[in-house]
Order: structure tokens, then C-alpha cells, then sequence
């Protein structure tokens, strides 16, 4: 059972991996206070105020604030994303302890053209674009730079398991530079047989997402998707744990394997699905959002071209997102310089509130149920924090 002060002092360490010196301090403080024997928090304390008496120690404290704090997922978003960032090592703090996924699209192809899919308008079925090497390894040598522990996901609008010798070289190289990194492979499950999945495991890979996905235009059924499971779980020789399961909206189960993760899953996409900034029709219909928007401060979006756009709903080579570029990756700017640009840190100003949200945003529907993004108490007491000109940051001490 976890000591009443530990929930603090893994705040507080949290704080101190970040470089929020004050903060931990604050944070540790209120942890000896709750438990004046607990020695962990006092043995962090003195080493937080070793540092703090260093007038040259890196400290975000200084200058910035802490917005929100979220522990599980070790993610702290605070002024760094809301504001232009030049200093290099902002620019990889900004990036490093918000982002706590990837999304990377190492090839185009996909062998499915489902309605609630981009890919239905889209031509990803007739041909194949791999992504450059050079843009590959730029983001992963990126990557190496802030040994990032988080996920990386392989995944776009496409089936990475269509092209597995190209993909199994791009998971060894991320495995081999990001040790600690999860590395996470989502697939239709078409391609995926025990020799396949084997190959994965042995590459590094710490978990398989498989979307069961039902022939084009045939609607949501609870069975079929069972049948697929079942028939996708005797074909990889898993035993089946169910995980969740709404009637006639969705199911969850995992697939028992030793060595890796294998969630299994599906959605009524006609009633739960995104519609990808309005430009589909499948989930809920919505007049003007006013939902606040995080994806573009925890999520870092790469298509099979290198191009960055701000969140996953958006298809980097459509021509209905192409005024929405952000960067490319793999040419003479970092992701760091992409994340914390004047344009990508627009999109967050933009996004963190209450208000009515301008084109493509205004019709998108991704998340605009969610608590978090319509809980006044998260948003209204920083708007003054997050909105106010690049040019003229607020300074916090």
C-alpha cells in the first residue's frame, strides 16, 4: 500500500527530472509536512536544495510555471508549449515532457479502404512510398538526443505490416537508439500470422494494437467482430483475456502472448468515430466546437514524407490539409525546432480553451465528449498564462 507522502514525493521527482526546482522543493516540502519520518522524501529534499543553491543549475522555476501535471503518464505541460521557444534546451524540455507519444508513418500503403477512413477518398491501396532513411534516422537520432522513454508508435494511414523487412529495420534502429522508448506497432492484423509476430518481438517491439476491421460498407456488428477476434487469436495461438466491452459500440480484449503486449479492439465507428476535422461523417455531428483541444501538446504527428502536421486526425498528404504543414523532419530543423515553432505553438494557444475553435478545428469531433476537454476548472484559470502575444511572454517567478 502506497505511504500517505508518496504520492508527493513522486510529484516532487517528477518536478526535479524536469528541472522545476521551486516546484519540487514546494512539492517535497508538502510531503515531509504529511510524514516527517519519511526518509525518501527528506533525501530527496536536500538533493533538490543542493541544486538550488547552485545559481547556475538549470531551473525552469525561474522563468515558467507548471500547468498540468500528469503523473501516470509522466507528462507536465506548462508555459514552454505556449510560447516561441529559441534556447535549444527549452526547445527539448518543451518537447520531452509533454510529448508522451509518436506517431510515424514509415510507409504509405494500406490494403483497406474503409468508409470511415481518409483512405475512402484517398488512393493508399494502389501503390507504396516508403519513408526516406534520412527522415527515419533524423527523428530517431532527434529522439536519442533527450533519451526518450516514452512511446513510439508505427502507425499513419497506412498497414505497416504490408511492408514487414521495412518496417522490422526501422523498429531495430529505434531499439537500438531508444532502449527505453516503447515501441508500439498498430495493424489491421491481415499480415500479422505467429512468424510475423515472432519477428516483431525480436525487433524490439513492446506491444501489437490490432483494429479489427470489417469489410467495406459492412456496418458495426458485435459478433463479427467476436468471430474476428477469435479467428485472428487461434491464427497467433493466444489465449483471449477480455478487457471491455459496450454492446453494439465497442470490445476490447488482449491477446496472451509472452514477450509483448496484444490489445485487440474495435469501435462503432459510425457512432464513436473522428471525422478527421469535418472532413468525414462518422461520429458525433457537432455544429461549432468549443471542446478544448491537448493533442497537439502530447502528440508529435510524422507522415512517410516527413511531413509534421499538428495532431493525428489530419492526413499529411491530403490536399485538404496541405496549408497545415508544420515542418518536415530530416531536413536542417530538429522535431525540436518544429515542436516549439511560432506555428505549432499557435495551434496550442488556439486550442487550450473554451472558446469556439476557428477551421479545420471548428467541425472536429476527435475527443469533444472527453471531461477533460470541457472542465472550465482546467482551462479558465490559465488563459492568461497561455493566450497572451509570443512577442511579449509572461514571466513567472
Amino acid at each position: 500500500m502506497q505511504q500517505p507522502h508518496q504520492s508527493g514525493v513522486d510529484l516532487a521527482q517528477l518536478y526535479l527530472d524536469g528541472h522545476w526546482l521551486s516546484h519540487a522543493r514546494e512539492a517535497c516540502a508538502e510531503a515531509l509536512a504529511q510524514d516527517p519520518g519519511a526518509g525518501d522524501a527528506g533525501i530527496l529534499l536536500r538533493e533538490i536544495d543542493r541544486r538550488l543553491e547552485d545559481p547556475d543549475a538549470f531551473n525552469l522555476s525561474r522563468e515558467h510555471t507548471p500547468i498540468m501535471v500528469l503523473k501516470e503518464r509522466k507528462s507536465i505541460i506548462s508555459t514552454l508549449q505556449f510560447r516561441e521557444l529559441h534556447d535549444d534546451r527549452l526547445k527539448q524540455e518543451a518537447f520531452r515532457q509533454a510529448v508522451y507519444y509518436i506517431d510515424v508513418e514509415t510507409s504509405s500503403q494500406c490494403n483497406r479502404q474503409c468508409n470511415y477512413c481518409p483512405n475512402s477518398y484517398n488512393d493508399r491501396l494502389s501503390s507504396n512510398q516508403f519513408m526516406a532513411d534520412n527522415i527515419f534516422s533524423g527523428l530517431v537520432y532527434d529522439l536519442q538526443t533527450i533519451n526518450y522513454e516514452k512511446e513510439l508508435h508505427f502507425v499513419g494511414y497506412n498497414e505497416p505490416m504490408l511492408h514487414l523487412d521495412n518496417l522490422l529495420a526501422r523498429i531495430s534502429l529505434a531499439r537500438k537508439l531508444l532502449p527505453r522508448a516503447r515501441l508500439v506497432v498498430f495493424t489491421n492484423g491481415d499480415y500479422l500470422k505467429t512468424p510475423e509476430l515472432e519477428k516483431l518481438i525480436a525487433a524490439g517491439v513492446n506491444q501489437v494494437t490490432i483494429s479489427v476491421h470489417l469489410p467495406v460498407g459492412r456496418p458495426y456488428v458485435d459478433e463479427e467482430i467476436f468471430n474476428r477476434i477469435n479467428k485472428i487469436a487461434k491464427r497467433l495461438g493466444t489465449p483471449i483475456r477480455p478487457t471491455s466491452y459496450v454492446k453494439d459500440v465497442m470490445i476490447v480484449a488482449q491477446l496472451v502472448h509472452p514477450g509483448i503486449d496484444i490489445t485487440i479492439q474495435q469501435t462503432d465507428y459510425e457512432k464513436l468515430g473522428s471525422n478527421r476535422a469535418g472532413t468525414l461523417e462518422t461520429g458525433e455531428k457537432i455544429d461549432m466546437r468549443t471542446s478544448a483541444c491537448q493533442l497537439p501538446i502530447h502528440q508529435f504527428i510524422v507522415g512517410h514524407k516527413g511531413a509534421v502536421v499538428p495532431c493525428c486526425v489530419m492526413v499529411s498528404d491530403d490536399k485538404k490539409n496541405s496549408g497545415y504543414i508544420l515542418g518536415h523532419v530530416g531536413r536542417k530543423s530538429t522535431i525540436f525546432d518544429i515542436y516549439g515553432s511560432r506555428n505549432f505553438v499557435g495551434w496550442r494557444q488556439s486550442l487550450y480553451n473554451l472558446n469556439p475553435k476557428q477551421a479545420p478545428c471548428d467541425k472536429c469531433n476527435q475527443g469533444v465528449s472527453m471531461p477533460l476537454n470541457n472542465e472550465p476548472a482546467i482551462y479558465e484559470p490559465w488563459q492568461q498564462v497561455v493566450a497572451p502575444s509570443l512577442r511579449a511572454p509572461i514571466v513567472l517567478g
